[in-house]
């Protein structure tokens, strides 16, 4: 059996057993490749394939143009933030300060916190 044939310490064994999971392997491949060439003939279900293929270009631009817009509103709310810390002077550890450091006082945390918005808050 394969299990068996696999607990020999004889390399020629192992190695054999390898070729033949690279075998089931590849059978299984194949199996696949049969169920796309099948799914040609059922109209319906390769409009769909079709149509999610040809949305993915678009969803691909608008996830870059998210993550561009965050990062510009980043740099922005990152900016105002140490911008009132440098012409802060009465009491630089107010606790206001470090909620504000928090969330918005460095460009990663900046684009956190707008992530977190967008997701729905930060609780």
């Amino acid at each position: 059996s394969l299990v068996v044939a696999s607990t020999r310490a004889d390399g020629e064994t192992q190695r054999a057993n390898m070729s033949h999971l690279r075998v089931l392997r590849f059978l299984r491949l194949l199996r696949v490749l049969r169920l796309l060439r099948l799914m040609h003939f059922i109209g319906e279900l390769n409009m769909i394939i079709s149509s999610v293929s040809q949305s993915l270009r678009s969803l691909c631009w608008t996830g870059l143009l998210l993550a561009m817009m965050m990062y510009i509103v980043g740099v922005m709310f990152t900016q105002i933030t140490v911008g009132y810390k440098l012409g802060m002077y009465e009491d630089p550890t107010d606790a206001g300060m470090a909620r504000l450091s928090m969330h918005w006082g460095s460009l990663a945390r900046s684009i956190l916190s707008l992530y977190a918005a967008i997701l729905g808050g930060i609780d």
